[in-house]
């Protein structure tokens, strides 16, 4: 019957790969000096084998004998951790990580890893999955879609010497942070709408982004010409399109010079909404209103208006993360570093060039 001293074994050879003291590609000591070494059976020595056979970290090559893998999984597996149960597709940064994260991955000779519905309950058999990669070093890296703070506690969050990164503003003291910068976009794109020549400034923003957060994000306004009104910055639910239109309606169906002649959407899941609202009012954007909407790239948006995109590549902030984690695994201890990514303008993005890395051997 299989027993713990299987586990055992395996865990000190598991340990001895990831700490370095075996190489990839090094022959591990054939079975009578392992036998000798540990004073197991020969049953007991052949599960542990096979238990990191199975976990990639050894392979078995016959009469030559078992070697570490020339990719064990402690230095080429990335976790890809998402808190959404799949599709995410109502998510438009998820759907834009999705959609490049593959080919980031490839780029860096990794094997990507995708876990979905990774919320905080720690019963769900994806959680469980995740967390015995984490706790037998079976990834070189996790890249968490959201805050994980909800993890807080659990050996995802606190299994040392393992690299993390976070799309967060603020993260826990061993996960570095990559987040947008919105307060660059918001002044860039405010400049653009002043070249465009509109003078009263509409913001749209999702619900959870405070009155004071969005004059922080405005800045002086008056300094491009500008103005605005408290009552033409409207905070809305992304869960709850519908109600898009009647703000709309309400910020625009009113005399031409009463009225917003431009406008920021500042989360591009309330951009085709409003699109809709306006052509509905007979509101033609490039003409009665200027639009200045975030998307998240490469993800298209709304091609048949003329507006203005301005946003975050995924392809940049994924690589950002795969540099994180290379940083990481030679810091000691791991450090928590904290990057702003710059937004860009739909006609630059297409000429931001990839940071290529050679791959970690």
């Amino acid at each position: 019957m299989k027993g713990p001293k299987d586990e055992t074994l395996a865990r000190v050879i598991r340990e001895r790969v990831v700490t370095g003291r075996m190489k990839p590609g090094t022959r591990l000591p054939n079975r009578v000096e392992l036998l000798k070494e540990h004073d197991v059976s020969p049953q007991t020595l052949q599960r542990a084998l096979d238990r990191l056979v199975r976990e990639g970290f050894v392979v078995p090559r016959g009469r030559a004998g078992t070697f570490v893998t020339n990719r064990p999984p402690h230095l080429h597996r990335i976790a890809l951790i998402f808190p959404n149960s799949p599709p995410a597709s109502d998510n438009r940064f998820f759907s834009a990580l999705q959609m490049v994260a593959q080919d980031v991955a490839n780029e860096r000779d990794r094997t990507l890893l995708t876990f979905h519905g990774i919320d905080g309950h720690i019963d769900s058999p994806e959680y469980a999955r995740l967390e015995e990669d984490v706790v037998r070093h079976r990834v070189a890296g996790m890249i968490f879609a959201t805050n994980p703070s909800v993890l807080y506690g659990s050996p995802v969050l606190h299994e040392p010497d393992v690299p993390r990164v976070a799309f967060a503003a603020t993260g826990l003291a061993n996960v570095a942070t990559v987040f947008p910068d919105f307060v660059q976009l918001a002044r860039r794109a405010l400049h653009r709408l002043a070249e465009m020549g509109a003078k009263r400034i509409g913001v749209i923003v999702h619900h959870s982004i405070s009155p004071e957060i969005v004059n922080e994000w405005l800045g002086d306004l008056q300094s491009l010409g500008l103005q605005t009104r408290p009552e033409w910055k409207i905070g809305l639910s992304v869960y709850a399109p519908g109600w898009v239109g009647s703000a709309m309606h309400l910020l625009m169906d009113r005399p031409p010079a009463d009225r917003p002649d431009g406008l920021l959407i500042l989360d591009d899941h309330l951009v085709e909404p409003a699109l809709s609202a306006l052509q509905k009012l007979g509101i033609i954007p490039g003409r009665a209103i200027h639009i200045v909407a975030h998307n998240n790239f490469p993800l298209p948006l709304a091609p048949e208006h003329q507006i203005t995109r301005i946003g975050f590549d995924a392809r940049q902030m994924l690589e950002k993360c795969f540099e994180l984690i290379n940083t990481q695994r030679t810091s000691d201890p791991i450090n928590s570093e904290s990057l702003m990514i710059a937004p860009f303008f739909e006609e630059e993005v297409i000429r931001v060039t990839p940071v290529l890395l050679p791959p970690h051997r």
